[in-house]
């Protein structure tokens, strides 16, 4: 059994998801025939500035927003993304449209069909564009997927993903049971509260556990509290261990209010649970 631990904490700019996105669905890892993107560009056009890839990353579902004030998970089991933060260098920025997956010999364009309301995803924040020149850019492609490789290129550069990431666009589809999600019956306003989720791998592959976390109360409706993003072998069990602190509840223990509670909700793609907290102001 392995353990991971991750602070609770709000996120600045949460309540700016906002709007309504049209999901409408294309078939995942559509190649193109031709090398060039559709703004006439190529890969060896020096037109446009330079682009630096903060991080990078393969994952079977992302973390969004599927309300003003909360966040879900998205993605099929047949399905998996690409996902990388990016920054132009310079000016002018090359547009989302150049940017490609290249996978062996084909060429996979960016999806626009990802980021729940407001576009915008959970630990990336908003997609790219080229006025701000920065932002995340992702690419949606079939799982498993046979690569021995794969990079992602602009108009004049590129940057190959490292081995975990094509060693997890691989793996075929998995199983996971959610085991546990514990946590106390009741807590003092002023301490930190945990609580622990125990999921186990049942299939027969290797692969990535997706959820999201929110939370409602003492004083606050809803917020979105993590993405929960764990690794775990066929066959064996892993933990993660949720904490909100004093800091994270914005309750008053002076305002004479009683029956305060604090609920965690967790959500995956198989399902649902939350665990009530009953808040002790003395």
């Amino acid at each position: 059994m392995r353990r991971r631990r991750l602070l609770g904490a709000l996120t600045a700019g949460v309540g700016a998801f906002g709007g309504c996105l049209d999901r409408a669905r294309s078939d995942p890892g559509t190649a193109t025939d031709d090398e060039t993107s559709t703004d006439g560009t190529t890969d060896d056009d020096g037109a446009y500035a330079g682009v630096t890839v903060e991080r990078a990353e393969a994952t079977p579902e992302y973390v969004a927003s599927n309300s003003p004030d909360s966040i879900g998970t998205y993605g099929e089991r047949d399905e998996q993304y690409v996902i990388a933060s990016v920054t132009a260098d310079g000016t002018p920025a090359p547009p989302r449209a150049a940017f490609r997956l290249r996978i062996g010999d084909r060429s996979i364009p960016p999806t626009t069909e990802v980021g729940g309301m407001g576009e915008r995803l959970w630990d990336y924040g908003d997609p790219y564009d080229s006025e701000n020149g920065e932002g995340w850019v992702a690419f949606e492609v079939a799982k498993p997927l046979d690569a021995e490789g794969a990079r992602l290129t602009w108009p004049g550069g590129g940057h190959e993903l490292d081995e975990g990431a094509v060693e997890r666009l691989s793996r075929p589809p998995t199983t996971f049971e959610v085991r546990g999600f514990d946590a106390p019956e009741s807590m003092a306003l002023d301490e930190t509260v945990t609580a622990e989720l125990t999921v186990a791998n049942v299939g027969d592959a290797d692969g990535t556990f997706v959820a999201a976390v929110n939370r409602t109360g003492p004083s606050i409706a809803y917020t979105p509290e993590a993405r929960i993003s764990l690794d775990v072998p066929a066959g064996e069990t892993t933990t993660w261990v949720y904490e909100s602190g004093p800091d994270d509840r914005y309750a008053d223990p002076s305002d004479g209010s009683e029956g305060l509670q604090m609920i965690v909700r967790l959500r995956w793609r198989d399902g649902s649970l939350s665990r009530e907290i009953a808040v002790e102001t003395e």
